[in-house]
């Protein structure tokens, strides 16, 4: 029946769900109405020391219980509605109500990641369109479809109001656009040459970006409470210009403090720095080599990066509070754009290996980097969002 229907597609997104986060082997099994103490055993028995037992109460109600199988007793349990009608919206929204009772994290389920995909056009024209998805990268939906080349998209911080950030190409520079979940766009800015790579502060309330405003090198705006100037004229230890370089790629701290950046302004090599905004002082994070696409992480404090080493970019980490780098990957692709999944324990990034380049999840628990879009697609500048309250895309 509908209602059998309906509970087996729940059970098997939650099965790739949780499947997804490298801490657990999940297996699936219909269970009699009455459950007993002996099959809850029996579960242990075979190596699975936790059971969620979900019932299909109504035909918008689902109550899911969680049990300890060694002691054959329930831990908690809970009702999940349906909400929308789309059972995988229920499905992840079980899925992050039962995750802070599995690990005592917050769950990611209900996050989306946003990317820019190549897509082939009339007379051989190539456009870049944006893509929303799962956090998985399951249940793509198209948002932005012109005639044009749309990149780098990026989410804002405001829970209400859930808006995607990303740049445009056009005849005359390439703007920023901004598109909400109902994919209605707006023209976020337009100065002449570049305007791209937005990052915002925890609060959603300090935002920085970059623009070249049709003076060649790419600089750095900052936005707060109605004021918009230009940072970073010139190091204010060493007194040389900034303007000497390109300053891009900005990462904005938690509280809107620091801003993370990559320049070449002295060495004419990207280098990242930290840009203390009270303080107006500029500090060099990295040292040789080539080092771009900074991201912080509000949960964890860290800034993923990427780096060159024998030719290829590779994904490393730098713990803002201790100082330490450390490279996390060693493999043959070349890593671009990475981006932290709001728990902190992932990271979004675009690989690349012989002109083909696609989206893949670093997991910092397994160490694995595992892809997420075809190899026969070409997708990149990935983003991840962050926990808004409610973010369902108009169909």
């Amino acid at each position: 029946n509908s209602a059998d229907d309906d509970m087996k597609a729940i059970t098997a997104r939650l099965q790739t769900a949780f499947a997804f986060s490298g801490q657990f082997t999940v297996l699936s099994e219909s269970t009699p109405p009455k459950l007993g103490k002996k099959m809850i055993k029996e579960w242990y028995a075979k190596g699975y020391p936790l059971a969620l037992v979900m019932t299909h109460i109504n035909p918008n109600v689902v109550e899911w219980r969680l049990y300890d199988t060694m002691k054959a007793s329930m831990v908690v349990g809970k009702k999940c509605e349906k909400g929308v009608s789309d059972l995988n919206w229920w499905a992840l929204h079980i899925a992050q109500s039962v995750w802070p009772e599995l690990t005592g994290q917050e769950g990611f389920f209900m996050t989306k990641i946003a990317y820019s995909k190549q897509v082939k056009g009339k007379k051989g024209r190539s456009y870049r369109h944006i893509y929303v998805a799962d956090f998985d990268g399951l249940h793509e939906q198209l948002v932005v479809n012109t005639h044009t080349i749309n990149i780098m998209p990026r989410w804002n911080y405001d829970n209400q109001n859930p808006l995607l950030f990303y740049s445009e190409y056009t005849n005359d520079n390439v703007r920023m656009m901004m598109v909400d979940s109902n994919k209605r766009r707006k023209i976020a800015s337009n100065f002449e040459g570049i305007n791209m790579l937005t990052s915002f502060s925890a609060d959603g309330k300090k935002v920085v970006y970059c623009a070249s405003r049709g003076d060649g090198n790419c600089q750095m705006y900052y936005h707060e409470n109605g004021v918009f100037k230009r940072l970073l004229y010139t190091d204010p230890s060493t007194g040389k210009s900034l303007s000497d370089g390109n300053n891009i790629s900005p990462a904005m701290s938690h509280d809107g403090s620091m801003v993370y950046f990559c320049s070449d302004f002295q060495t004419h090599l990207p280098q990242l720095y930290a840009y203390d905004i009270g303080a107006s002082g500029v500090k060099k994070i990295t040292d040789g080599g080539y080092c771009a696409s900074p991201a912080y992480s509000h949960k964890t404090a860290q800034l993923a990066y990427t780096k060159k080493v024998d030719g290829i970019m590779q994904l490393c980490l730098f713990n803002t509070k201790t100082g330490i780098h450390q490279q996390l990957t060693t493999d043959e692709y070349s890593k671009d754009e990475c981006s932290w999944s709001p728990c902190g324990n992932y990271l979004l990034v675009s690989i690349e290996k012989n002109n083909n380049c696609r989206i893949a999840v670093y997991n910092l628990l397994t160490k694995q980097l595992q892809p997420i879009t075809p190899e026969s697609v070409v997708c990149g500048y990935p983003s991840w969002s962050p926990l808004y309250s409610n973010y369902t895309l108009a169909t």
